[in-house]
């Protein structure tokens, strides 16, 4: 839906993209001869023939149906996927023996007649079990405030995230996996041509309503496993399940935007990509150039004699030569920029209504890792400069607090390992790196920070130390500080004397995950390997749809040269069987994906760690007293960052409370060393 009233000048993209997290909540529209709907109904029909289903349109149908047992699964039916723009179609409930559909806002055929003030009071003596549960939630919150109280007994997304990361944790996938392997494959796009709300529900409620009793068997079946794994099912009941209650209400309460501050910096920053353009039209004596065109780029850096040794022209292959001529530095230059003003400032506008409050999209499991990703906008990407930062404002009358963990995951490192050197640079206060740097090159404090005659020392350590959590070598490291080869060695040397157990940590993490088939967290979150796992699971090395392929590699095994050199055959091939629009040749080779997973086994230990500290911290926060009575609420949620809006006048005490849970929940993790968050009050968000 394009933006309206906008000020001349500004730019904005001509259509709102939206990230659906389930492909039946969108429409998708077709310009060819679609069916009738009555041939669609009798299609739909069919398709669930096996299910039991009805459509409820009246109260007393409804309560006869609610009579069935104390717990339901539950989903809705919606015109799109933003809560604060798009509506609710109706919504649909689940035994695990049947299903029922209730329409509420079709535009055609009979909707529910029974009073929508009522709903509330039916349903809320139930308890229910969902599948990316606070979605539904959100728009049955539009319908009734009093939604908010419906009581979650479990999510199916939410356990299957849990208890295996590597599974395709959407509905269909899910239930075919562990209900139903025979279930006909379907989704929304397949059958509908147009929203929801435009279907007569007599012929197409059994699609909604299946989708309810789904619900209720695959979160009930997928708990049964929880229950075999006493920790994943404690952190399923204690932390994730109550948690997406708290970003439900984090959603919908959103956070303000300052419009005129954004159409400013989108002008600043259109104006900018303005003048980029013109630089590389002189570089390339072409003023018809450009440098958002694949074919444009390719030709001139061909013509330039840039190309060989490129396979495209994006961003990482631009990178090899942007040292050997100006024009690809400029395009970079250009199309971040250009991405800087469509993504995160007028782009920030399609998440929001018409009160400016934009309601970014939280997933709790985004990252295998259990750490938030964020959709609509990517709140976890917003740029550190504060030009886009301070586009988020409080809502009149109150403030921003922000504490966020510092130095999160180093101290993390530092208590999991019990590496003495690195706790007592914590505890000693100051700069963190100043002390490792002070210990480790044998040199007073005061010349190791950022203003002392040996500053370089303490960037050397920050280097050092960051790098530890991706398993950085010495040659990056080299890299890294611009010093030779032998040099970054020394540094490294000196480093791991100093603080010895942090190697023997890192071992110890990798060979537990090649003994078990993954990593766990201080709270228990596992996070499984296909490749380095795959012994300890039972796994077999290679997979391949083609048994005389899968026989030869099965015989060269030991060589893995030969092994890598048949898969890339392979693909090859592969590439000729498309054009030739031929089956490809299915081929996994799980030793060469342990390959690239084999740092992770460590980095998933303290970035798992890390997401278990700040999930829990937002949970106490959310269930605290004090913070509740002093109008807190928690708004937004970066890394080790938590952002909380409050009354002005309540701003100092409700830093200082969360400040507080965040540094006891840390404590409590960190076999009490210090986590370090310290509360910074706001009129717009910002970092120092």
């Amino acid at each position: 839906m394009p933006l309206l009233n906008l000020p001349k000048g500004v730019v904005t993209r001509q259509t709102k993209t939206r990230v659906a997290e389930d492909d039946r909540k969108v429409s998708k529209r077709s310009t060819k001869i679609q069916e009738s709907d009555e041939e669609l109904s009798l299609r739909i029909f069919e398709l669930f023939s096996q299910y039991k289903h009805r459509l409820i349109t009246t109260e007393q149908e409804l309560k006869e149906f609610l009579a069935l047992s104390e717990e339901f699964g539950l989903d809705t039916e919606t015109s799109g996927l933003s809560f604060y723009i798009d509506e609710i179609a109706g919504f649909s409930l689940g035994t695990e023996k049947e299903s029922a559909y209730i329409p509420l806002h079709h535009i055609q055929g009979k909707n529910y007649t029974g009073s929508l003030d009522n709903l509330f009071e039916l349903l809320s003596k139930k308890r229910y079990y969902g599948f990316n549960w606070k979605f539904d939630k959100h728009f049955l919150v539009n319908v009734d405030k009093r939604f908010e109280t419906l009581e979650l007994l479990g999510d199916g997304y939410i356990a299957a995230r849990i208890y295996d990361n590597n599974l395709d944790a959407g509905l269909k996938p899910l239930y075919k996996t562990f209900i139903d392997p025979n279930v006909e494959d379907y989704s929304f796009s397949s059958l509908f041509r147009r929203p929801f709300t435009e279907y007569d529900p007599a012929f197409v409620y059994p699609y909604a309503a299946v989708d309810a009793q789904k619900h209720i068997i695959l979160a009930k079946y997928l708990e049964k496993k929880l229950e075999g794994i006493p920790t994943l099912l404690r952190l399923y009941k204690k932390l994730e399940l109550p948690l997406t209650e708290v970003i439900g209400r984090m959603e919908r309460h959103g956070v303000l935007l300052d419009r005129d501050r954004i159409y400013a910096l989108n002008k600043e920053l259109t104006d900018g990509q303005e003048h980029i353009l013109q630089e590389i039209k002189e570089i390339t004596q072409d003023e018809n150039f450009n440098p958002g065109s694949p074919k444009q780029v390719t030709d001139k850096l061909k013509e330039l004699g840039l190309y060989d040794g490129l396979s495209g022209t994006g961003e990482e292959e631009l990178k090899k030569i942007e040292s050997l001529h100006p024009l690809p530095r400029k395009i970079l230059e250009y199309r971040g920029v250009a991405k800087l003003a469509g993504t995160y400032t007028i782009g920030l506008l399609d998440a929001s209504g018409k009160d400016n409050v934009a309601h970014p999209v939280f997933n709790q499991l985004g990252t295998d890792t259990g750490r938030f990703s964020s959709t609509r906008f990517n709140a976890q990407n917003i740029p550190k400069d504060n030009r886009f930062r301070n586009l988020f404002i409080p809502k009149p009358g109150n403030k921003m607090v922000s504490v966020d963990y510092s130095q999160q995951e180093v101290r993390i490192l530092a208590a999991l390992a019990e590496d003495e050197a690195m706790i007592d640079a914590f505890r000693k206060g100051g700069d963190f790196y100043a002390v490792m740097a002070s210990i480790v090159f044998n040199l007073p404090y005061e010349e190791c920070t950022k203003t002392g005659k040996h500053s370089e020392y303490r960037g050397h350590m920050k280097s050092v130390v960051l790098g530890l959590n991706y398993d950085m070598s010495v040659k990056s490291l080299a890299m890294h500080l611009g010093r030779s080869l032998e040099e970054a060695q020394e540094i490294n040397d000196k480093f791991q004397k100093t603080c010895p157990m942090i190697s023997a940590f890192k071992k110890k993490c990798r060979d537990f995950a090649y003994s078990h088939g993954y990593s766990e967290t201080v709270l228990g979150r596992r996070r499984y390997f296909e490749g380095v796992g795959y012994k300890a699971l039972g796994l077999p090395r290679f997979e391949c749809s083609d048994p005389d392929v899968l026989s030869t590699l099965e015989k060269i095994k030991s060589d893995r040269w030969s092994v890598k050199r048949l898969i890339n055959d392979i693909r090859k091939e592969n590439e000729e069987r498309k054009k030739r629009k031929e089956p490809i040749i299915y081929v996994k080779d799980r030793e060469s994906i342990a390959f690239m997973e084999d740092r992770q086994t460590f980095n998933s230990v303290i970035q798992g760690t890390a997401a278990d500290m700040t999930k829990l911290a937002m949970l106490e926060f959310d269930r605290d007293k004090i913070a509740r009575d002093l109008g807190a609420h928690i708004i937004l949620q970066i890394h080790d960052e938590v952002i909380i809006e409050c009354p002005a006048e309540n701003a100092v005490e409700a830093g200082d409370r969360l400040a507080f849970i965040m540094n006891g929940v840390g404590a409590e993790l960190m076999n009490g060393l210090p986590a370090g968050g310290v509360p910074t009050i706001m009129d717009r968000w910002e970092k120092d």
